[in-house]
């Protein structure tokens, strides 16, 4: 049968088909072996011979399974065990000593030969000392118990793990399943386990009988039988046997238990334990009077023992310093509930009790009380809303003068319900109705409030009761009441008092000033009515709730101007508005945004005194709302103050203007920079401006290194959407491809639909994909054009020449070029150039000259020209490049006469 180790967890011993094993200190399984069965008739007489050996051999390899001396190749590790053991049983061997833990022809390195207990730790471990056992490492055996009792009767096997430390020679710990097991009548055999090698690894011993000091020294088991409690104290149980008449028997024990709803203690310094059947007992003094006080041990309970000493001739017992947790479900207890009296403070009413009442951590209590109210018998329950002490309280919350119980003779008040104090529960001892009275009768005329009502401006307080006759009337009426949106307290004045009604008149007032009664109002009653000698004074001289449904005002919405501060804007309706407590207010606002007429709803985020005010949050520049000739503002909806509800007494749009009507043009032009067409840009706009034209500074790629600023003409239109800017200068189509290249927008202004909108200009750093220029076309380029013949000389052509100065030029071209290709002479013949070229002075980068030449042949007899002889341009090839830009070359004039500048 396996064993298990509840400190390591695992098995020892087989189970199933597998058995648990420790080697080299490894909890290990492996499968159980059991050798070939053969049934011949030799084996079945054979059998019972070896029935002893297979068990022993069994026993031995849950021992030492690994031991390496059993490694023998003529046999299996099986096999060779029942060898040893059936040589064991030859040679006389019994019990214990049948266990083939290593060969007969083997002797152990280290042989254990006495065992003894040294000590015991609880209920469960045992400390041997054993003689000779001094290794320098730590080590595992396995010890195999032969159990007897004490009168020598064998009760069977018990195999253990025992750990030997090295920093502790000579004893080994032994965790087993009950120390009681373990006596002088025992017998052990040891062998170590975690063997690397046996022959120079094992430790082992034969049978030894288990030796005992001369008294049993071991921990008092404190862990609790049984708890007791009576009105004398608590009588604590422990599962440790009565030994007998002790030498030495004291104890210091705490008791944490609940007694009377509280957390309380009992403390026994110097208490002696006790004989209770069989048992060793202690009565913790806790005195009590009745049921109520009787110690209950709820969850969280405990005993804290501080110290036990229970000695004899043969035993010593100890503990200290042990708190053993206890709770049982012994949770019910009876309070004293008899009643004293009962008294009041305002709406408040104190039940006072004869005796204290539990702490109360959870109250179920319910007081059901007759009493008077409004003059009438009730029976009502309540709740307590406080216990303190021997004081329940219960609150008659909202209750006017006349419906406050009062307690003449013949009122009762029965207790029920529970008190939980700490997990106890507490029941009343007296259930029925216990008869109470006191002196707080005292009532005049009833003074409860129906109802409230108006015509017109006229109200009527209406009573439950008839009011007495009047002869002399000294009441004061105090309303709180909704007025304008506020609440308001004013004291107003009768007119009239007719059976159960008083009336009152607001004629002065203006309907939206005239009182509203929302929840929350009260009519205080106040003062006597005298008649015929009798004063009637109010029951109620508290202020009583009151309301109607008549909830509906006017609120006068007449706009006269609407002012801005940053996006902030002011509608100022002239008059005072209502106290707001709840917006259901909806502006709807006609205006200019962007250039353009919007109608949007905007949220209101303040209504003060008599401005409304809304927020334009995170807009600007040409967004802000803008409010010129034909705006118009819509107030809907409602304003809810402390309950009242106030329309406007004008729903329809009113026209409203201002002077405020300048805005920005936030500046953020955008383009294509893929763009081969004329420089273009937009800037975000929503109105519609019609097309103009604008100067502004250029400055841009395409004239060599010349980078001075350009006036050229854009033209600009605005569609709704953009307003879109176009070069419609001589530059309109040069490259904007170098850093610096740029536009320098003027401050421009527009309007729309009444609002100026200002573009306040800046810089536009636009680019595009124009690769080409025209800058040796324009006419701000000085170009010289001349043919190659001595003044007064008959007219030849022997070169074309056309020089660039102005140029600003600190760079090489790149040139591949067919200027002409030919000249027509008088006789229309086409003169052919034999060589074309560009060269280019730029010793002074910023004076530098171009030159391009056509090259003729000098002798032939064809190059006489006149003036009207013609030059014919190439149709390509008519470029030349310059840092990553292509310059066109000019094809004017195209005539010759003499030297030619232009």
């Amino acid at each position: 049968m396996a064993i298990q180790n509840f400190l390591s967890g695992g098995y020892y011993g087989k189970l199933g088909a597998t058995v648990g094993q420790r080697w080299k200190n490894k909890r290990t399984i492996r499968t159980y072996v059991i050798p070939a069965n053969p049934r011949t008739e030799v084996q079945q007489a054979n059998r019972g011979k070896f029935a002893n050996a297979v068990v022993f051999a069994q026993m031995g390899l849950q021992m030492n399974y690994y031991a390496t001396v059993f490694e023998d190749p003529n046999f299996t590790r099986w096999n060779y065990r029942m060898k040893v053991a059936r040589e064991l049983k030859d040679r006389g061997m019994l019990d214990l000593d049948l266990i083939p833990l290593y060969p007969t022809s083997f002797v152990p390195p280290t042989l254990i030969q006495n065992i003894k207990v040294s000590g015991v730790q609880g209920t469960k471990h045992i400390t041997f000392t054993v003689e000779g056992l001094t290794s320098n490492v730590d080590r595992v055996l396995s010890l195999m118990f032969a159990i007897y009792d004490e009168n020598d009767t064998f009760l069977g096997y018990k195999l253990y793990l025992g750990y030997y430390y090295a920093s502790n020679p000579g004893f080994l710990e032994v965790d087993v399943d009950d120390i009681s097991e373990i006596n002088k009548h025992c017998y052990v055999r040891a062998v170590s386990n975690d063997d690397v090698d046996s022959a120079t690894d094992m430790i082992a011993s034969p049978r030894l009988q288990v030796q005992t000091t001369e008294i049993e020294i071991r921990d008092f088991n404190t862990s609790i039988k049984e708890v007791q409690k009576s009105l004398a104290g608590i009588t604590v149980i422990f599962n440790e046997m009565w030994k007998g008449d002790p030498i030495t028997n004291n104890i210091a024990i705490m008791a944490n238990f609940v007694s009377n709803g509280k957390e309380t203690n009992a403390y026994g310094a110097k208490l002696s334990l006790e004989n209770n059947n069989g048992y060793c007992s202690v009565t913790i003094p806790f005195i009590v009077t009745d049921n109520q006080h009787l110690p209950a041990f709820p969850e969280g309970s405990n005993f804290i023992i501080e110290k036990v000493a229970y000695e004899g001739s043969t035993w010593k017992y100890t503990k200290e310093n042990d708190t053993v947790a206890y709770n049982d479900t012994d949770l019910s207890r009876d309070f004293v509930s008899t009643i004293s009296s009962v008294s009041r403070y305002g709406t408040a009413f104190t039940v006072t009790f004869d005796e204290t009442l539990p702490i109360v951590t959870t109250n179920t209590l319910k007081l059901a009380i007759r009493a008077v109210k409004n003059g009438e018998w009730v029976e009502e329950e309540v709740t307590p809303t406080s216990i303190s002490l021997n004081e329940v309280t219960f609150e008659q919350s909202g209750a006017d003068n006349g419906n406050i119980y009062a307690f003449p003779e013949g009122s009762t008040i029965k207790v029920t319900g529970t008190i939980i104090g700490n997990g106890v529960t507490y029941s009343p001892n007296t259930t029925t109705a216990q008869s109470v009275s006191n002196n707080d009768v005292a009532r005049t005329f009833k003074s409860n409030i129906s109802s409230i009502s108006r015509n017109n401006k006229v109200y009527s307080i209406v009573f439950d009761e008839k009011l007495p006759t009047v002869g002399t009337n000294n009441l004061k009426v105090t309303v709180y009441a909704v007025k304008r949106g506020e609440w308001v307290t004013e004291e107003i004045t009768i007119s009239e008092i007719s059976n159960n009604v008083i009336k009152f008149d607001l004629e002065s007032y203006s309907l939206r000033d005239c009182y509203a009664f929302p929840e929350g109002s009260t009519i205080k009653i106040e003062g006597t009515i005298t008649n015929n000698g009798v004063t009637y004074t109010s029951s109620l001289q508290l202020a009583q709730k009151i309301s109607n449904d008549d909830l509906e005002r006017p609120f006068y919405c007449n706009i006269s101007s609407i002012s801005r501060s940053g996006t902030t804007f002011s509608i100022n309706v002239g008059t005072l508005l209502p106290y707001v407590t709840t917006n259901n207010l909806t502006i709807t606002i006609k205006a200019v945004k962007n250039g353009i007429w919007v109608t949007e709803n905007v949220t209101i985020t303040r209504v003060s005194d008599n401005i409304i005010t809304f927020e334009q949050s995170g807009a600007a520049n040409q967004n802000i709302y803008a409010f010129p000739e034909g705006s118009t503002i819509t107030i809907s909806g409602t304003i809810i103050g402390n309950g009242v509800t106030y329309l406007p007494n004008v729903t329809t749009a009113q026209s409203v203007s201002n002077t405020d009507l300048s805005r920005n043009i936030a500046f953020s032009p955008s383009w294509d920079a893929k763009s081969t067409s004329a420089i273009s840009f937009t800037i975000p706009f929503g109105g519609t401006v019609k097309s103009a034209n604008s100067n502004m500074a250029m400055i841009c790629s395409g004239r060599f290194d010349k980078r001075d600023a350009i006036t050229q003409a854009f033209s600009y239109v605005g569609n709704g959407s953009n307003l879109t800017f176009t070069c419609i200068g001589d530059f309109k189509n040069y490259p904007m491809s170098t850093n610096g290249d740029k536009i320098t927008i003027p401050q421009l202004q527009f309007t729309c639909n009444g609002v100026t909108y200002k573009l306040t200009g800046g810089v536009v750093n636009l680019r595009n994909a124009i690769k080409t220029s025209n800058w040796l076309s324009n006419s701000l380029v000085s170009k010289r054009f001349t043919k190659d013949t001595i003044s007064g000389s008959p007219l030849k052509v022997t070169r074309l020449n056309i020089s660039f100065t102005g140029l600003v030029m600190d760079g090489d071209l790149v040139t591949s070029i067919n200027w002409v290709t030919s000249v027509t002479n008088v006789n229309s013949v086409n003169l052919k150039p034999y060589d074309q070229s560009v060269s280019n002075d730029n010793a002074n980068p910023n004076n530098a000259e171009l030159y391009v030449n056509a090259e003729f042949d000098e002798g032939d007899s064809n190059n006489a020209v006149s003036a009207n002889s013609v030059v014919n341009y190439a149709t390509s090839n008519n470029t030349i490049a310059y840092k990553g830009i292509t310059y066109s070359l000019p094809t004017a004039p195209a005539r010759l006469s003499g030297y030619i500048t232009t």
